[in-house]
């Protein structure tokens, strides 16, 4: 995913085009993998407006950042009905 600073930016894949918001990428994708550099970051791709969490097919969301497991607490519990949910070691 690229981005401004603030994890809101288009998402490409190789030979894709890129997608205007993270949930437009989570409709065309099963595992969405992240690395952003804070935990505000990730907070706005997961769980923004336009975050993971409203894409329809994805299901599960890798966070390789180093900011720490704090954001992924904040995440709803999975469900079969709901995009995706976190990947954290803890």
């Amino acid at each position: 995913m690229r981005h401004g600073g603030d994890g809101a930016g288009a998402a490409a894949g190789p030979g894709r085009a890129p997608r205007r918001h993270p949930a437009a990428l989570a409709d065309q994708s099963d595992i969405v993998l992240g690395s952003l550099p804070t935990p505000e970051a990730v907070q706005a791709v997961g769980l923004g407006p336009q975050g993971l969490l409203h894409g329809q097919r994805a299901r599960r969301f890798i966070d390789l950042s180093t900011t720490g497991p704090r954001i992924a607490r904040r995440w709803p519990a999975p469900s079969p009905r709901r995009a995706a949910s976190p990947s954290t070691r803890r």
